[in-house]
């Protein structure tokens, strides 16, 4: 089946939906009130309160050890100085859109640091990625002990998500 492209709450959504036993963690970024409770929001209408534990948290800092099967993250890759797509700006609250300048993969990276510790040994970590970054973002998930299990493109044909697991 296909992954279909509603942020990442309905992606973090879509994996419980989807697979059988298990569940799964989100960790939006800290202050970001407004991504957990429509994340909240979308877990609840698919009945899935029981399967899938929204927790916030800074780049998956806290978060017990062991204690995730999934691991979903749209976190910012735009750099400041890039254009964004039509209604996005307005929509989308900065700290979920812009890197620090230059330093288009400081998301990935913090949380590729902490991810391994966090996932159970069977875990996946699922990535939206911005438009060209997939061969870098998957270039340091692997120098992090992770290996590429899918790449999936958006509707545009724009390689997009990444799901990765531990080497």
């Amino acid at each position: 089946g296909g992954w279909g492209r509603a942020g990442s709450a309905g992606a973090l959504c879509s994996v419980p939906a989807r697979a059988r036993g298990g569940g799964a963690g989100g960790a939006p970024a800290a202050g970001a009130g407004g991504p957990v409770g429509r994340a909240r929001g979308s877990r609840d209408r698919l009945g899935l309160q029981g399967r899938c534990r929204l927790l916030r948290a800074d780049w998956l800092g806290g978060v017990a050890a062991r204690s995730a099967d999934w691991i979903v993250a749209n976190p910012p890759y735009v750099e400041p100085s890039e254009p964004t797509g039509f209604g996005v700006a307005e929509f989308e609250p900065g700290a979920a859109l812009f890197t620090p300048p230059g330093d288009p993969l400081f998301a990935y990276r913090e949380i590729l640091a902490r991810a391994r510790g966090v996932l159970r040994n069977s875990g996946r970590l699922l990535f939206e990625v911005g438009a060209g970054r997939a061969a870098e973002v998957a270039q340091a998930a692997s120098a992090a002990g992770f290996a590429l299990d899918e790449l999936r493109r958006d509707l545009g044909g724009v390689e997009r998500a990444l799901l990765l697991r531990p080497a």
